[in-house]
Protein backbone atom coordinates (compact mmCIF):
# COMPACT_ATOMS: atom_id res chain seq x y z
CA UNK A 1 0.00 0.00 0.00
CA UNK A 2 2.81 2.41 0.83
CA UNK A 3 4.20 1.84 -2.65
CA UNK A 4 0.92 2.96 -4.21
CA UNK A 5 0.81 6.00 -1.95
CA UNK A 6 4.41 6.86 -2.85
CA UNK A 7 3.32 6.88 -6.50
CA UNK A 8 0.34 9.08 -5.67
CA UNK A 9 -2.16 6.36 -6.60
CA UNK A 10 -4.55 6.76 -3.68
CA UNK A 11 -7.33 4.77 -5.35
CA UNK A 12 -5.08 1.72 -5.81
CA UNK A 13 -3.82 2.04 -2.22
CA UNK A 14 -7.39 2.26 -0.95
CA UNK A 15 -8.46 -0.77 -2.98
CA UNK A 16 -5.49 -2.79 -1.69
CA UNK A 17 -6.16 -1.69 1.88
CA UNK A 18 -9.84 -2.67 1.62
CA UNK A 19 -8.98 -6.14 0.27
CA UNK A 20 -6.32 -6.80 2.90
CA UNK A 21 -8.50 -5.36 5.66
CA UNK A 22 -11.33 -7.72 4.71
CA UNK A 23 -8.99 -10.71 4.90
CA UNK A 24 -7.56 -9.61 8.26
CA UNK A 25 -11.05 -9.07 9.68
CA UNK A 26 -12.19 -12.48 8.42
CA UNK A 27 -9.21 -14.26 9.93
CA UNK A 28 -9.34 -12.13 13.11
CA UNK A 29 -5.74 -12.85 14.06
CA UNK A 30 -5.16 -10.43 16.96
CA UNK A 31 -1.53 -9.71 16.05
CA UNK A 32 -2.54 -8.34 12.65
CA UNK A 33 -5.68 -6.30 13.42
CA UNK A 34 -3.91 -2.97 14.11
CA UNK A 35 -2.83 -3.02 10.45
CA UNK A 36 -6.42 -2.20 9.51
CA UNK A 37 -6.35 1.07 11.47
CA UNK A 38 -2.88 1.87 10.21
CA UNK A 39 -3.92 1.38 6.60
CA UNK A 40 -7.04 3.47 7.11
CA UNK A 41 -4.94 6.19 8.75
CA UNK A 42 -2.54 6.33 5.80
CA UNK A 43 -5.42 6.53 3.31
CA UNK A 44 -7.09 9.31 5.31
CA UNK A 45 -3.78 11.15 5.48
CA UNK A 46 -3.38 10.86 1.71
CA UNK A 47 -6.87 12.36 1.33
CA UNK A 48 -5.86 15.26 3.61
CA UNK A 49 -8.19 14.21 6.43
CA UNK A 50 -5.52 14.75 9.06
CA UNK A 51 -7.64 14.63 12.21
CA UNK A 52 -9.35 11.36 11.26
CA UNK A 53 -6.00 9.96 10.11
CA UNK A 54 -4.45 10.76 13.44
CA UNK A 55 -7.25 8.96 15.32
CA UNK A 56 -6.83 5.83 13.19
CA UNK A 57 -3.04 5.91 13.55
CA UNK A 58 -3.24 6.39 17.31
CA UNK A 59 -5.53 3.36 17.50
CA UNK A 60 -3.03 1.35 15.43
CA UNK A 61 -0.16 2.55 17.64
CA UNK A 62 -1.97 1.42 20.79
CA UNK A 63 -2.69 -1.94 19.17
CA UNK A 64 0.89 -2.54 18.11
CA UNK A 65 2.23 -1.52 21.52
CA UNK A 66 -0.21 -3.82 23.32
CA UNK A 67 1.05 -6.67 21.14
CA UNK A 68 4.70 -5.64 21.55
CA UNK A 69 5.15 -5.37 17.79
CA UNK A 70 8.25 -3.18 17.56
CA UNK A 71 8.56 -2.84 13.79
CA UNK A 72 4.95 -1.98 13.06
CA UNK A 73 4.64 0.20 16.15
CA UNK A 74 7.72 2.22 15.31
CA UNK A 75 6.56 2.80 11.72
CA UNK A 76 3.24 3.98 13.12
CA UNK A 77 5.12 6.56 15.21
CA UNK A 78 6.60 7.87 11.95
CA UNK A 79 3.14 7.95 10.39
CA UNK A 80 1.90 9.92 13.40
CA UNK A 81 4.85 12.31 12.98
CA UNK A 82 3.83 12.90 9.37
CA UNK A 83 0.24 13.56 10.45
CA UNK A 84 1.51 16.01 13.06
CA UNK A 85 3.64 17.82 10.46
CA UNK A 86 0.63 18.15 8.17
CA UNK A 87 -1.41 19.48 11.09
CA UNK A 88 1.42 21.96 11.76
CA UNK A 89 1.95 20.47 15.21
CA UNK A 90 5.71 20.63 15.09
CA UNK A 91 6.37 19.93 18.74
CA UNK A 92 4.31 16.78 18.53
CA UNK A 93 6.07 15.72 15.32
CA UNK A 94 9.46 16.22 16.95
CA UNK A 95 8.42 14.00 19.87
CA UNK A 96 7.19 11.20 17.56
CA UNK A 97 10.36 11.37 15.46
CA UNK A 98 12.55 11.27 18.56
CA UNK A 99 10.63 8.26 19.92
CA UNK A 100 10.98 6.40 16.63
CA UNK A 101 14.70 7.18 16.30
CA UNK A 102 15.44 6.19 19.90
CA UNK A 103 13.56 2.89 19.60
CA UNK A 104 15.18 2.13 16.24
CA UNK A 105 18.68 2.96 17.46
CA UNK A 106 18.22 0.54 20.35
CA UNK A 107 17.82 -2.41 17.98
CA UNK A 108 19.85 -1.17 15.01
CA UNK A 109 16.83 -0.62 12.75
CA UNK A 110 18.62 1.58 10.22
CA UNK A 111 15.65 1.63 7.80
CA UNK A 112 13.47 3.29 10.45
CA UNK A 113 16.20 5.80 11.29
CA UNK A 114 16.60 6.63 7.57
CA UNK A 115 12.83 7.12 7.24
CA UNK A 116 12.82 9.40 10.29
CA UNK A 117 15.67 11.39 8.76
CA UNK A 118 13.78 11.75 5.46
CA UNK A 119 10.69 12.98 7.27
CA UNK A 120 12.79 15.42 9.30
CA UNK A 121 14.27 16.76 6.05
CA UNK A 122 10.78 17.30 4.62
CA UNK A 123 9.84 18.97 7.88
CA UNK A 124 12.90 21.24 7.63
CA UNK A 125 12.12 22.21 4.02
CA UNK A 126 8.50 23.00 4.86
CA UNK A 127 9.45 25.36 7.65
CA UNK A 128 12.43 27.02 5.93
CA UNK A 129 10.51 30.09 4.79
CA UNK A 130 8.83 30.67 8.15
CA UNK A 131 10.71 28.91 10.94
CA UNK A 132 8.24 30.20 13.54
CA UNK A 133 5.17 28.71 11.86
CA UNK A 134 2.56 27.98 13.24
CA UNK A 135 3.37 30.51 15.95
CA UNK A 136 3.10 34.26 15.71
CA UNK A 137 6.34 36.23 15.86
CA UNK A 138 5.69 37.10 19.54
CA UNK A 139 4.85 33.49 20.42
CA UNK A 140 8.04 32.40 18.69
CA UNK A 141 9.99 34.85 20.86
CA UNK A 142 8.30 33.50 23.99
CA UNK A 143 8.94 29.90 22.88
CA UNK A 144 12.65 30.70 22.53
CA UNK A 145 12.75 31.95 26.12
CA UNK A 146 10.78 28.96 27.39
CA UNK A 147 13.31 26.72 25.63
CA UNK A 148 16.09 28.65 27.37
CA UNK A 149 14.56 27.59 30.69
CA UNK A 150 13.08 30.91 31.81
CA UNK A 151 9.97 30.99 33.98
CA UNK A 152 6.89 32.98 32.94
CA UNK A 153 7.85 35.71 35.42
CA UNK A 154 11.40 35.93 34.01
CA UNK A 155 10.06 36.05 30.45
CA UNK A 156 7.61 38.80 31.45
CA UNK A 157 10.46 40.84 32.93
CA UNK A 158 12.63 40.39 29.85
CA UNK A 159 9.86 41.30 27.39
CA UNK A 160 8.33 43.96 29.65
CA UNK A 161 4.92 42.26 29.65
CA UNK A 162 2.56 41.09 32.37
CA UNK A 163 3.11 37.53 33.64
CA UNK A 164 -0.57 36.82 32.81
CA UNK A 165 0.14 37.76 29.18
CA UNK A 166 3.10 35.38 29.08
CA UNK A 167 0.98 32.63 30.60
CA UNK A 168 -1.61 33.15 27.83
CA UNK A 169 1.14 33.05 25.18
CA UNK A 170 2.51 29.78 26.62
CA UNK A 171 -0.99 28.27 26.60
CA UNK A 172 -1.43 29.26 22.93
CA UNK A 173 2.02 27.91 22.03
CA UNK A 174 1.26 24.56 23.66
CA UNK A 175 -2.05 24.33 21.80
CA UNK A 176 -0.58 25.28 18.42
CA UNK A 177 2.29 22.81 18.78
CA UNK A 178 0.05 20.03 20.06
CA UNK A 179 2.23 19.90 23.15
CA UNK A 180 1.36 19.26 26.79
CA UNK A 181 4.52 20.42 28.60
CA UNK A 182 7.09 23.20 28.42
CA UNK A 183 9.74 20.56 27.67
CA UNK A 184 7.95 19.87 24.37
CA UNK A 185 8.22 23.55 23.48
CA UNK A 186 11.97 23.20 24.02
CA UNK A 187 12.03 20.07 21.82
CA UNK A 188 10.20 21.97 19.08
CA UNK A 189 12.51 24.96 19.46
CA UNK A 190 15.50 22.65 18.99
CA UNK A 191 14.11 21.70 15.57
CA UNK A 192 13.82 25.33 14.42
CA UNK A 193 16.67 27.15 16.13
CA UNK A 194 19.00 26.57 13.21
CA UNK A 195 16.46 27.86 10.72
CA UNK A 196 17.41 30.54 8.17
CA UNK A 197 18.05 33.90 9.73
CA UNK A 198 17.92 32.62 13.28
CA UNK A 199 21.63 32.62 13.87
CA UNK A 200 21.25 30.39 16.91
Amino acid sequence: MRAYLALGDIAAAESWSDRVGAVLNARAIPGTLPAIDQGRGLILLAHGEVSAARQALESASRGWRARRRFWEGTWTRLDLAEAAVRARRRGEAAVFLDEARTAAAGVGASAVIAAADRLTTQFDLARSAEPWHPLSAREFEVAQLVAAGLTNRQIAQQLVLAPKTISAHVTHILAKLGAARRAEIAAWWATVRAGPGQGQ
